[in-house]
């Protein structure tokens, strides 16, 4: 579930941060008896965000391309049906 998540969630990261950012200046503006700035998303560097955001799902995706897997030289052995009625699931059969 969580690597269905990921990328959604590290889309939305730079959003959150800046979110999270533009409430604590308003909190802080109207706490001090400042002029309050005007609303986040009016003032929100979009593109900026947007390109962030897909920066960090391009290097996760990456990574989790580069680091994750089998060693090379393996073969996918599918699922068999044993004698028993059972399924063994598949997996990869690596040689020594």
């Amino acid at each position: 579930m969580l690597r269905m998540l990921l990328p959604f969630l590290l889309l939305a990261l730079p959003l959150l941060l800046y979110v999270a950012y533009a409430l604590w200046r308003q909190w802080l503006a109207a706490s001090t008896g400042r002029p309050v700035p005007p609303p986040w998303w009016e003032t929100a560097p979009w593109p900026w965000l947007v390109a962030i955001g897909v920066l960090l799902v391009a290097t996760a995706l990456a990574l989790w391309g580069l680091m994750g897997g089998v060693p090379g030289g393996g073969a996918y052995r599918p699922p068999q049906l044993s004698p028993d009625g059972r399924i063994e699931p598949g997996d990869f059969a690596i040689p020594e």
